[in-house]
């Protein structure tokens, strides 16, 4: 869906406008996921009742749980990179 968006707003408004540079940046994977974790803040932390204190404890167990995962990740792209 979002690839479908994207490509209909540079058919309509073609690619080199300032909305085309916009879209591009908001579409980079980190900023995607910045702004998806700013927007769990609000929707899954502060709407249901957590607070600012709760909320960092939160965001200081969640890293401890998920470092292997993401360091398996990483070390299969980078062995990807070096096999390809």
């Amino acid at each position: 869906m979002p690839v479908l968006l994207i490509g209909a707003f540079s058919a309509v408004f073609g690619e080199d406008t300032i909305l085309n540079d916009w879209i591009a940046f908001i579409g980079k994977p980190i900023i995607t996921f910045m702004v998806s974790v700013v927007v769990s803040f609000f929707t899954l932390g502060y709407a249901r009742g957590f607070n600012k204190v709760e909320l960092n404890q939160f965001m200081a167990a969640c890293p401890a749980s998920t470092a292997s995962i993401i360091l398996i990740i990483g070390a299969g792209g980078a062995f990807e990179n070096e096999l390809g």
